[in-house]
């Protein structure tokens, strides 16, 4: 995924210059669906992720996350359609149809550019376990500051998956019967309302936009032998200049699950083409809500291609070169 900021950023450039105009003028009515809706499915990984909570359940959680991320993409989307259209007009149906066109920006960035993330991290196991969300903390920190010019301090990262109940309670009906007729998964309303709640809350102590938390929470993983296990999540102000994190130098890295696919494409390209991805799909989106056009016309444009490698059925990721 990049992280919470870059795909709020994204669904920012998506909606200035959106043409899908009955849609937008929704998601302008709603913005805190839409852009805790660019979380996509990560909001399941925060189900009891709080230090002081019990895990029980957690497991579920991101078993959930990963099937989601990897299975059934289109399956997952036809199913939120059908629960749209099946929903009675008013609050409810509105703030599901815009939170799924949030999630559906989140897709189209996680498609692009997921590739190139794995193949600059690593399996997120052994040895490079955390370095997938060192990377994502650190492309947030770079996006904001660096490319679109902003102070972190004022931008306000928790704000962008701060919600009221209403919209968890609309979410969570979205949702709940994706999971259990998609995935054969169960969680309650409840449950999933807590997952929302969560990566609020965590946002709230990941953001460090004057890099003091950073260098403490540092200090206690090299005292405890877990180092970035924690502050590889943390978006701190300093720049991580030293590495051409978002490749605008154009060296050429590969695709990981296919070592034949090439490309020298900088983060920043990556970014500018999910844009277009998204408008397209939101387009669509759009045309099958609010013009009666056939769920196929989104559907098409989707091609199970799944979040973490922009590939339908893809092959083993086997091909890295960590920048860590």
């Amino acid at each position: 995924m990049p992280n919470i900021a870059t795909h709020g950023l994204l669904a920012q450039d998506v909606l200035d210059n959106a043409p899908f105009t009955r849609l937008a003028r929704l998601i302008e009515r709603y913005p805190k669906a839409y852009f805790l809706g660019s979380n996509g499915p990560d909001i399941l990984f925060y189900y009891h992720s709080l230090p002081w909570q019990s895990k029980a359940g957690a497991d579920r959680f991101n078993v959930m996350g990963n099937l989601v991320h990897s299975q059934k993409i289109d399956e997952f989307y036809r199913k939120a359609i059908e629960i749209i259209q099946a929903t009675p007009q008013g609050e409810t149906r509105q703030l599901m149809t815009v939170y799924l066109a949030g999630h559906l920006t989140h897709w189209s960035l996680d498609t692009v550019a997921h590739p190139y993330i794995f193949y600059k991290t690593g399996a997120i196991q052994g040895a490079t376990k955390y370095w997938h969300f060192r990377l994502e903390s650190m492309i947030d920190t770079l996006m904001v500051k660096q490319t679109k010019g902003y102070l972190l301090s004022k931008f306000d990262m928790p704000s962008l998956v701060k919600v009221d109940e209403t919209t968890k309670e609309a979410i969570a009906k979205l949702y709940r019967p994706i999971l259990s007729e998609v995935f054969d998964q169960d969680a309650s309303e409840e449950e999933l309302k807590e997952c929302v709640t969560s990566i609020h809350t965590l946002a709230t102590y990941l953001y460090d936009p004057y890099t003091i938390k950073f260098p403490l929470v540092q200090l206690g993983e090299s005292l405890l032998g877990m180092k970035w296990k924690f502050s590889g999540h943390i978006v701190a102000g300093k720049m991580d200049l030293k590495r051409d994190v978002l490749n605008l130098n154009h060296a050429t890295w590969k695709h990981p699950c296919d070592g034949t696919k090439v490309s020298d494409e900088s983060f920043i390209d990556l970014y500018h083409s999910a844009i277009r991805r998204a408008t397209g799909v939101l387009c669509a989106l759009n045309d099958v809500l609010f013009k009666d056009n056939i769920v196929d016309q989104l559907i098409g444009l989707l091609e199970d291609r799944t979040y973490d490698t922009g590939l339908k059925n893809p092959p083993e990721m086997k091909h890295y070169d960590p920048i860590y």
